[in-house]
């Protein structure tokens, strides 16, 4: 499986137009889009309006790609990217398979500023402080747990 991935993006529409120009001509299986996908426009009331208004354009543009897209959101993306097309799919909390691959995604970050998709700070806390992480170790028994969910 050939999957392309990037984060960070903050809106560099350039960018999205070189991947997604990029993913047909290396037969690109999957475009991961792993947060931060949105910037701030100037122009819009709120930062949150210019931002919807991103996530329209962005959508059209990812739903015409002919590659199947999958993203979590990052913790300066103020809204979510609402898509009902199956072509581009949200990773947040659930495992999607691909083939005989499983992608499983965690949009929520460490936190900073109290952003839509940040993690406030008490469930941020380790297991053994009586919070509840999303385990990093592919062996840990939370993601064994996963209907399909193969270590390695």
């Amino acid at each position: 499986m050939r999957v392309l991935a990037s984060a960070d993006l903050h809106g560099q529409q350039s960018v999205y137009e070189w991947l997604l120009r990029t993913a047909p001509e290396h037969r690109v299986d999957v475009v991961v889009l792993a947060g931060d996908l949105f910037g701030c426009l100037d122009g819009f009331d709120t930062p949150e309006a210019a931002q919807e208004h991103e996530a329209h354009v962005l959508l059209q543009r990812l739903s015409r790609a002919g590659v199947q897209v999958f993203h979590v959101m990052g913790n300066d993306d103020l809204v979510e990217l609402n898509s009902t097309v199956p072509s581009v799919q949200s990773l947040h909390g659930r495992r999607v398979e691909l083939g005989r691959y499983s992608f499983v995604g965690y949009q929520y970050s460490l936190p900073f500023m109290g952003g839509t998709f940040e993690k406030p700070e008490e469930s941020g806390r380790g297991p053994e402080e009586g919070g509840r992480d999303a385990p990093h170790d592919p062996g840990d028994a939370a993601w064994r747990s996963l209907p399909g969910f193969r270590a390695g």
